[in-house]
């Protein structure tokens, strides 16, 4: 279960959310919408624990996700708009990254290469960002996280939606974001217009 309580949050100049209270049960697949600077990234980042709140928290599994637990930020990937893939093989990336999450499989990974019509035997900094898109989306699915959010606007999509699976059953997983990932898969065939990388300051879906 994932539990919004009383959460506030302010940029200096800006008050993104007041006392914002929800609650998200698992299995289900979540959309967040809003104008261009409403705070739907922001909630996402809070969500992941990236962000400090001014007040009140975010609890998932009933730990909050601001302390940054190993055993929450295991359970945990985040999708970025901005991202930036070191210039190595997906198989060392892989292997560098996949031991930070217990359920990850590499049978999933190749499945979901596979759906976006990606090689496995691929160098990451040979890709267009739209294929990098592609594989990080794959790696991301292929973690098994029980909470996987996705900041897709640099895949042009408006919707910030995240997936709460209750028991990180594989399977069920990829049934529940099948049309999010044929969307994705046909948008980022073209990136979005006026995109850029910046390198996160964390690991993979920890940034």
């Amino acid at each position: 279960m994932l539990k919004i309580e009383h959460l506030s949050f302010a940029y200096p100049r800006h008050q993104v959310m007041t006392d914002m209270s929800l609650s998200f049960p698992p299995g289900k697949i979540y959309g967040v919408l809003g104008p261009n600077g409403a705070g739907k990234s922001t909630l996402l980042y809070l969500i992941a624990g990236l962000l400090t709140p001014k007040s009140g928290q975010v609890t998932f599994m009933d730990v909050n996700t601001r302390l940054r637990l190993p055993s929450t930020l295991e359970d945990i990937f985040i999708l970025p708009e901005e991202f930036q893939l070191p210039s190595i093989s997906l198989e060392k990336y892989v292997r560098a990254n996949a031991k930070f999450y217990p359920r990850f499989s590499m049978d999933d990974l190749k499945r979901h290469l596979e759906t976006f019509e990606m090689p496995f035997d691929v160098n990451l900094g040979a890709l267009s960002m739209g294929q990098k898109k592609k594989v990080f989306m794959s790696f991301a699915l292929a973690c098994n996280t029980r909470l996987l959010l996705i900041e897709p606007r640099g895949l042009g999509v408006s919707v910030h939606p995240f997936e709460i699976d209750g028991d990180g059953n594989g399977a069920r997983r990829a049934q529940l974001v099948a049309g999010q990932k044929q969307r994705a898969a046909e948008l980022a065939q073209s990136p979005g217009e006026g995109e850029h990388c910046a390198r996160g300051d964390g690991g993979p879906g920890q940034r």
